[in-house]
């Protein structure tokens, strides 16, 4: 069971980078999320040790385009376009995020940032909404700010 997660992604919580708290299968998710009209796509954090595997990770699952360079800029422009998948929201589920946050902080900060950017210029156009949550051990301190990575609650949806 996902915990509703249909309903916290599809209308309260804003997008963003969030802590998720949950064992849910990737299987469930994806029902529950496909069942609205959304995807998911699960991250495999185990192969994600520095920045080359980050951008292997992402482009394997989001099926990048062949004009995927394998660098930072272009991983932004792919999170902030992502047109060549048809979904009504886009949620990104990164499991063991810590591996790269403890193996390659720079990396693990970087990734954040371009996360939290593409997120962010997606906010407040037609286009489908993106969310990256982060499972397992790690950082809850957002490595750009500090500030503390907010956490999905979802048992408290209606």
């Amino acid at each position: 069971m996902t915990g509703r997660l249909g309903a916290v992604v599809g209308a309260a919580q804003p997008p963003g980078v969030y802590l998720w708290r949950s064992r849910a299968h990737h299987g469930a998710v994806r029902r529950e999320l496909s069942a609205l009209g959304w995807a998911a796509y699960p991250l495999n954090g185990r192969r994600i040790t520095d920045a080359n595997r980050s951008h292997e990770e992402c482009a394997r699952i989001l099926a990048f385009p062949a004009w995927f360079g394998h660098n930072w800029d272009t991983l932004a422009d792919c999170l902030s376009d992502l047109t060549w998948l048809r979904a009504r929201g886009h949620v990104l589920i990164w499991d063991r995020y810590g591996v790269l946050a403890h193996a390659d902080a720079r990396a693990w900060q970087r990734a954040y940032e371009v996360f939290q950017a593409a997120i962010a210029s997606r906010a407040g156009t037609n286009m489908a909404p993106l969310y990256l949550l982060l499972r397992g051990l790690g950082p809850i301190s957002s490595p750009v700010s500090g500030a503390p990575i907010p956490l999905l609650d979802v048992v408290g949806v209606r």
